[in-house]
């Protein structure tokens, strides 16, 4: 009888655990699009509330990258609502986390992330460094992704009227793109614009 109990307690917690994963996931992909779509409004409160629900949801699940793509664009949306020092000391919370935690693709997103925030505040040669950084890191880190994509160049982060930001984009190499990115690369911005304005996808 005992047996038979524990049997059906098996199955059950089997079941349980089968039912939950796929019910995580439509959780995660709806807090994404909720984060989405709240990215470009003007109601932190709303904004932040999703993001860290995204959060904890993509840590419990273990889904490492939507748990760092969630935590940029917390820091994007600051730097893109006129809280730019916000937004890098975000960036930086993430940093160390990443860091202290050994999440690859959180340092890899965290540089990237500070990278864009700093040209944003026209600190273009350390916005630069930290761009490189990335690339290396994510060349070295996961080697079959790449984060230069089209040759095609439109308007970038770093203004063309600037003389400081012209010789600051010259220093990358001749297939660095700002603007479009890999099908792996989710940090890099959309159709053409720049990542001060797109939430990380």
């Amino acid at each position: 009888m005992t047996k038979h109990i524990l049997l059906i307690l098996l199955l059950i917690s089997g079941v349980l655990r089968t039912w939950a994963q796929p019910a995580a996931a439509d959780d995660i992909a709806q807090l994404q699009k909720q984060m989405y779509q709240l990215y470009n409004r003007n109601d932190e409160a709303a904004f932040m509330d999703v993001t860290n629900r995204l959060k904890e949801a993509t840590q419990k699940a273990g889904d490492e990258r939507t748990f760092y793509k969630a935590w940029a664009n917390q820091a994007l949306y600051f730097a893109n609502h006129q809280q730019r020092n916000r937004g890098q000391l975000t960036a930086k919370d993430m940093q160390h986390y990443a860091l202290n935690h050994d999440h690859k693709y959180g340092i890899y997103t965290g540089t990237h992330v500070m990278g864009t925030i700093q040209s944003m505040m026209g600190d273009y040669q350390e916005g630069i460094q930290n761009f490189k950084k990335a690339i290396s890191y994510l060349h070295e880190n996961f080697p079959n992704e790449s984060a230069a994509a089209s040759t095609t160049s439109k308007s970038s982060t770093i203004s063309s009227t600037s003389a400081s930001a012209t010789s600051a984009a010259r220093a990358f190499p001749p297939h660095f793109s700002w603007h479009r990115p890999s099908a792996c690369s989710a940090l890099w911005p959309r159709n053409g614009v720049s990542p001060a304005i797109l939430p990380t996808a």
